[in-house]
């Protein structure tokens, strides 16, 4: 069994335009989502990310430069998952559950490269 991650971009959502109504449903269909993953043993972890508390480093030079609490558009990760699939084909069919899906987001799976000394 290998691990991916599930990064959730989310620069294409708009959560301005959802009532509460409707932004309680979205965070019911991760909620399910999340739990029928766990239940299957394939969630390995994952989280929210903080949209305020980030910052973005980078070398310049002999410097490096820290920006932030902003990210740009392009770079929006929402949150990740990290999930157990024996392949890429079936990370895939995993992630074509995610309900930001559904709403204008997308994701990325990544194949997770476990380092050992």
């Amino acid at each position: 069994m290998k691990q991916f991650m599930i990064l959730i971009r989310e620069e294409s959502t708009d959560f301005s335009k959802f009532s509460p109504k409707d932004f309680a449903e979205f965070m019911q269909q991760y909620e399910a989502w999340s739990r029928k993953m766990a239940e299957s043993g394939q969630n390995a972890g994952g989280a929210k990310l903080n949209r305020d508390l980030g910052r973005t480093l980078r070398k310049k030079g002999s410097q490096i430069v820290v920006d932030g609490p902003y990210a740009e558009a392009k770079d929006a990760v929402g949150g990740f998952y990290i999930i157990n699939a024996n392949d890429m084909e079936e990370a895939i069919e995993i992630a074509k559950g995610c309900p930001s899906l559904s709403h204008g987001g997308a994701v990325e799976v990544r194949l997770v490269d476990v380092y050992r000394k």
